[in-house]
């Protein structure tokens, strides 16, 4: 008899050609191997779907829409397709680190009182060279929820009954897990981790429009949550701050400062990090 899946793997997909192969090959060259990778395609319009079906894994289960229908629906549909004791997410443009399922799952399996983990995150560009280290907050508090993530999506990984017992909000795609992880702050436990797992893509060239529009939808959740606030003025001086950030981001745009708001948003590595990561990334993309 087989075991059990441990790990479910969710990893929701449009037109993502340029890079499903790198991500897809960082998940095959994780030193945990019992897990299973469920691909959801969004109606991708491109060859996304050819290279998916290149790959020839027991392992990798695909599935599609005709239609692209938002990232929230499919992420509830990997949800509900998934069968492992835990589940983790993964972006389609992203690549793990070699042991990001054992770190995690060691985590995990050693304290299970907590509900999601996730972890810093190194960032990399178009070209899979290294940027910077994403730092997140190891224990966030109600504040620092409301303001911005908990999480780096792409590394979390938790309790699938978890996911199950709290699915996203459909409405709010493209803020989906600022909404999740905001609505249910005070009814579950998380923790990142400081080590990164993940090499998490950020590009110059990534529309401005997608993070304009992910803070207008992060305005909504707020709205739709507020009695988690209870003050008024709170909702409205937040809803204030994060407009601003908006118009603020928009701004170095269009003055061609994008690049050095992405390098703002990291901190530096030493040049053996450098090194070390690039190693690292190179190996995980073969």
């Amino acid at each position: 008899m087989d075991n059990p899946i441990m790990v479910s793997i969710g990893m929701p997909v449009y037109n993502a050609e340029k890079y499903i192969a790198f991500a897809i090959q960082s998940v095959l060259n994780q030193t945990f191997t019992n897990f299973e990778l469920i691909i959801f395609d969004d109606g991708s319009t491109d060859n996304t779907i050819a290279i998916i079906k290149s790959f020839n894994d027991k392992r990798i289960k695909f599935y599609h829409h005709e239609y692209n229908a938002g990232i929230a629906i499919c992420l509830n549909q990997v949800i509900k397709f998934s069968s492992g004791t835990y589940f983790a997410r993964m972006d389609a443009d992203d690549i793990m680190f070699p042991d990001r399922l054992m770190t995690q799952v060691e985590f995990l399996n050693q304290n299970p009182s907590f509900n999601v983990i996730g972890s810093n995150a190194v960032i990399i560009n178009e070209k899979n060279c290294i940027i910077g280290l994403r730092k997140i907050k190891e224990y966030s508090t109600f504040y620092h929820a409301m303001k911005s993530s908990v999480f780096i999506h792409p590394t979390i990984m938790g309790h699938l009954n978890w996911f199950k017992d709290n699915l996203y909000d459909i409405d709010l795609s493209g803020a989906e897990d600022y909404d999740l992880f905001f609505r249910t702050f005070f009814n579950s436990k998380f923790k990142n981790l400081q080590e990164p797992v993940l090499f998490y893509r950020e590009t110059n060239d990534s529309k401005t429009s997608n993070y304009t529009q992910r803070l207008k939808i992060v305005v909504l959740s707020i709205k739709k949550n507020s009695a988690l606030i209870n003050n008024r003025i709170f909702v409205f001086i937040l809803i204030m701050f994060i407009n601003f950030k908006s118009l603020l981001f928009c701004l170095s745009f269009k003055l061609k400062f994008k690049g050095l708001f992405i390098k703002f948003r990291n901190s530096k590595l030493s040049i053996e990090s450098m090194r070390k990561y690039q190693v690292l990334i190179s190996n995980q993309c073969c």
